[in-house]
C-alpha cells in the first residue's frame, strides 16, 4: 500500500517536472514537491479506505472467548 502510493507520487513528480522542461517553463520545485506530497497522501488515503474492516468478525471472536 505504501509502496504503491510512493511510486505514484514519484511518477507524478517526474511527469510534472518533465512537462515543465518540455514546455520551457522554469521548474517550480516547491510546487512540484507539494503537489506530489498531496497526491501521495490522497492516494494513500484511498488505498487505506479500500481495505475492509470487519467489525462483525472481531465482535464474534470476543463473544466466543467469553
Amino acid at each position: 500500500m505504501l509502496k504503491k502510493s510512493l511510486s505514484f507520487a514519484v511518477t507524478f513528480f517526474l511527469a510534472n517536472t518533465i512537462w515543465q522542461i518540455i514546455r520551457s517553463q522554469p521548474i517550480s520545485w516547491f510546487e512540484n514537491t507539494m503537489v506530489s506530497l498531496l497526491a501521495f497522501l490522497i492516494y494513500l488515503f484511498f488505498e487505506w479506505t479500500g481495505i475492509p474492516f470487519d467489525w462483525n468478525k472481531k465482535s464474534k471472536r470476543i463473544e466466543q472467548k467469553e
